[in-house]
């Protein structure tokens, strides 16, 4: 954790001249190096290319692939849309975790992180303190330490109906695997 809010303290963000906000450069002369505007946000074009680079193509089955995403979730240049990041995520088996913080003016796009986490099987959250980031980044590795597990106990019933337990699974490359159980 220390480690983390380090290196988050050593980033150090240089804004164009004319930059107002929200990715807008107010200029007589356009970026020469980059086609979007300086202090736009990439969000969705950089998480795939960070996922292509980071994972590769191969598949390593003896482990956990998780991202996490520090992010206000409001992407205002990509070329490429969400549904690219959460395929690419799916294709390489990426459980990707929102921390979802507002933006210098507010901004917060909640719905997108939450579908980006959900629909790879991470999860979206939103702290509002510096505790309650420390707290996110605690469950988030007690969620990654415990995944696919889980349990249920319920209390002895006198009837001799059958138990019934829904399991909903959200990432749609887990939708169709089987499911074993064992009853005590």
């Amino acid at each position: 954790m220390s480690k983390v809010l380090a290196a988050l303290d050593a980033v150090k963000v240089t804004l164009p001249v004319g930059y107002v906000g929200g990715g807008i450069v107010v200029s007589r002369t356009p970026p020469r190096t980059s086609s979007t505007f300086p202090g736009s946000t990439s969000l969705w074009d950089i998480s795939t290319k960070a996922l292509e680079r980071v994972y590769g193509s191969t598949l390593d089955n003896n482990r956990k692939r998780v991202m996490i995403l520090l992010t206000d979730g409001d992407d205002t240049s990509s070329h490429g849309k969400l549904s690219a990041t959460i395929a690419s995520a799916i294709q390489r088996d990426v459980a990707i975790y929102s921390i979802g913080v507002a933006g210098r003016y507010g901004t917060l796009n909640r719905d997108s992180l939450k579908k980006l986490s959900e629909q790879t099987g991470g999860t979206a959250i939103f702290p509002k303190t510096v505790d309650d980031l420390k707290t996110a980044l605690i469950e988030i590795g007690k969620r990654v330490r415990s995944q696919y597990l889980v349990s249920f106990c319920s209390v002895p019933s006198t009837s001799r109906d059958p138990l019934k337990v829904r399991l909903e699974i959200i990432n749609p490359r887990f939708r169709k695997s089987r499911i074993a159980y064992r009853r005590q």
